[in-house]
């Protein structure tokens, strides 16, 4: 009888072990998935932070990317804004569809011409008027300056275009994104535009925020006023081929012969 019960347990063990399912070779022991478990909570997670955790990446770089363009556009239109115009003058809609970087870059070249307008606007009243420079040989309308510049002194543009490149190559490297990476127009996050550290008189206010609002409007609005006399200037002596003050002087002494008689 022993003998029967010992057989009928040592069938029952072998029945049991041919029907438990085994995993293919290789895979391991794969564990059935509990279908009546509820899913995990993400407690103490905030909506917000959930979705940052749970979205994508390009979708969060975009998220975050688009709140930095419009942060950008905020600060170019903080400055230059100012009265009569409103705080964003843009009669043509050059702006439109353009990036807070896109932006920041235009910011850019105009300070930097009117910067460049500013010195060539009073080098036409300056040199034309008193000659100080070159022994007073280079005379005329300034806008023939360049060509008696090189029958005069015919190596002066080497030292010239040298000094120019050097003032370039030195603001590209403050102010712009290294071109091997990628962004080949674009300017660097930590950088404002015109900020190339030069005040050798001390003029800006480092602490007063405000004040650095005003001065920057007065540089970008005389930059502004230059540009459009520069041009002026050039057109003016390109019809009378005559320098600013010479013209200037004789169309004055014209208007009051004219009222005389």
């Amino acid at each position: 009888m022993a003998t029967t019960a010992s057989t009928l347990a040592l069938l029952l063990c072998s029945y049991a072990t041919l029907a438990t399912p085994v995993a293919p070779q290789g895979l391991g022991n794969i564990a059935k998935p509990n279908v009546n478990r509820a899913p995990r909570k993400l407690s103490g997670i905030s909506p917000r932070n959930r979705m940052s955790r749970l979205a994508p990446r390009v979708q969060r770089e975009k998220v975050f990317g688009d709140k930095k363009d419009g942060v950008l556009r905020q600060e170019v239109a903080k400055i230059g804004g100012t009265a009569p115009m409103g705080e964003f003058w843009d009669p043509l809609g050059i702006s439109n569809g353009k990036s807070g970087s896109e932006l920041k870059r235009y910011r850019e070249a105009e300070i930097t011409h009117g910067r460049v307008a500013m010195l060539g606007a009073m080098g036409f009243m300056v040199q034309e008027q008193n000659r100080p420079l070159f022994n007073g040989i280079i005379e005329g309308p300034a806008i023939r300056h360049f060509e008696r510049m090189n029958e005069a002194f015919p190596g002066f543009w080497i030292p010239v275009v040298a000094a120019i490149g050097n003032a370039e190559l030195t603001r590209a490297r403050k102010g712009w994104e290294d071109p091997r990476t990628g962004n080949l127009w674009k300017l660097k996050d930590s950088y404002t535009p015109g900020d190339m550290g030069f005040d050798p008189l001390g003029l800006y206010p480092a602490e007063n925020e405000d004040a650095q609002v005003e001065i920057k409007n007065r540089e970008l609005n005389n930059g502004r006023l230059a540009m459009l006399a520069l041009a002026g200037f050039m057109a003016q002596e390109l019809v009378t081929d005559d320098p600013i003050y010479t013209s200037a002087f004789e169309r004055y002494v014209d208007q009051v012969q004219y009222i005389g008689k």
